[in-house]
């Protein structure tokens, strides 16, 4: 299998043209998605209150992908067309024009997300024979295995299941486009030439005799001042020359075709080939529609709830300091004082995390509710604790994450993640929020579906 990278658009045509005698093609796209605006405010202003270090999650903004290049693969070659070399316009045609050719299957390992790279709207879909290798992996539960919490799951990325399918061990993205860049600020290489420089022009204004140690030092401390005020970021695709990553996207395409092989196998000795094509496929094009319609967010009653929710914590964090004199969220010193001083709540394995230490989790706070009498101090303490943490998550997690993606997401709108292939059981799951598991009482109020 020969890997080529696509520099004219005379090239891309002689693609074209073979590949609309193919029956099967593969495709991958490498593109950069930016973090949610919603996502990296909401992680600096909680980082911001707890006086820590922003940890912003991997939640990406689809409205804003840049697609970087398109890798396409058929039963001999793979090309791969970047962007920079074509046009982001042209290679996105090309896409499209793969699309219209009849009796052609495009396979994709979660199409889903090729779509949103390549900008193709459903209506563009309608005469697109689409196979998606990771839904046809998930339907014939051909995954890597891994046990989470007593139970056996599978991962149904295209590494993990290429390695358990082939025994090959593809190169990560984080391999290909590892490492960082300057935003702002000197470079190392400036830095110090610049350093060397103001030594020089000491040396020379202060000859012949050597310059005093305070001021060596304020040139020194000049040179770190400017090394603290680097800014840096992660590399991202674009920020990698079409010649490196060509064989990295290539691969994706080329195993892609491969897999799709071994899969269209499973799917008929599993009897499920009618539902794959005609029930889970078109099942991905209407789940990529809710996930672009959205919810409307009403952001103001998000607020008021999230006031009525600290008025509340503020009730039962009073009542632990007085029955406690120690502050409600400092797990550390709750479990030393109810262990410990207090000894209203009785020790049990349930009680300990993982490395022994005394815990007030979940866990532990329904063993102790078991343990203790109605009435008892101790019982008391831990329904207080109990309702406490419910309500903390729901107004310091689920409502700012609903009010931040109604302020910063573009169209006001919830976009939450849903997962077609997100359990073993075959049910939807959904994150970014997790609407699923928000409590509908209070949630359900402040959204708005469309007409």
């Amino acid at each position: 299998m020969a890997y080529h990278l696509v520099t004219s658009r005379e090239q891309l045509r002689e693609v074209y043209l073979r590949l609309k005698k193919r029956k099967h093609i593969a495709i991958d796209t490498e593109y950069d998605a930016p973090v949610a605006e919603w996502a990296r405010r909401l992680a600096e202003d909680l980082a911001r209150e707890r006086g820590k270090k922003p940890k912003v999650p991997n939640v990406s903004d689809k409205s804003k992908i840049n697609l970087v290049g398109l890798s396409v693969a058929d039963k001999d070659d793979t090309w791969y067309v970047p962007c920079s070399l074509l046009t982001k316009e042209t290679v996105q045609k090309f896409a499209k024009a793969l699309l219209d050719i009849e009796g052609l299957t495009v396979w994709a390992h979660n199409w889903r997300a090729e779509w949103a790279s390549l900008g193709i709207t459903m209506p563009e879909l309608a005469k697109a024979r689409l196979g998606d290798t990771m839904l046809a992996a998930w339907s014939t539960e051909y995954g890597e295995p891994y046990y989470d919490n007593g139970k056996i799951k599978y991962r149904y990325g295209l590494k993990p299941v290429i390695k358990m399918a082939f025994g090959i061990t593809m190169t990560e993205y984080k391999d290909v486009v590892g490492g960082k860049v300057l935003v702002s600020g000197l470079s190392d290489e400036d830095n110090d030439a610049l350093y060397a420089k103001e030594l020089d022009e000491l040396h020379k204004a202060k000859a012949p005799k050597p310059p005093f140690k305070k001021e060596l030092e304020l040139v020194r401390k000049a040179y770190n001042k400017r090394k603290r005020e680097q800014v840096w970021r992660d590399k991202v695709a674009s920020d990698i020359a079409p010649e490196d990553i060509k064989d990295y996207a290539c691969a994706d395409a080329d195993m892609t075709l491969k897999l799709a092989r071994v899969l269209v196998k499973r799917l008929r000795d599993f009897e499920y080939t009618d539902v794959f094509w005609n029930v889970e496929m078109p099942t991905a094009q209407i789940i990529d529609e809710m996930e672009s319609d959205g919810l409307t967010i009403d952001v103001e009653y998000f607020k008021a709830q999230k006031a009525r929710l600290h008025d509340e914590l503020r009730v039962l964090e009073q009542r632990w300091f007085k029955a406690t004199g120690i502050d409600i969220r400092k797990d550390k010193q709750v479990a030393e004082a109810v262990y410990n001083t207090l000894k209203c709540w009785q020790v049990g394995e349930a009680c300990k995390t993982d490395k022994g230490n005394l815990s007030v989790n979940k866990k532990a706070l329904a063993y102790v509710l078991q343990m203790c009498p109605e009435g008892s101090l101790g019982r008391e303490l831990a329904l207080i604790k109990q309702e406490h943490s419910k309500l903390y998550k729901l107004a310091n997690t689920y409502m700012n994450v609903f009010i931040y993606q109604g302020m910063y997401n573009d169209d006001g709108k919830l976009h939450c993640d849903i997962l077609q292939t997100g359990t073993n059981t075959g049910r939807f799951a959904m994150k970014n929020p997790n609407i699923q598991s928000t409590p509908k009482e209070i949630i359900r109020d402040g959204l708005r579906a469309p007409e």
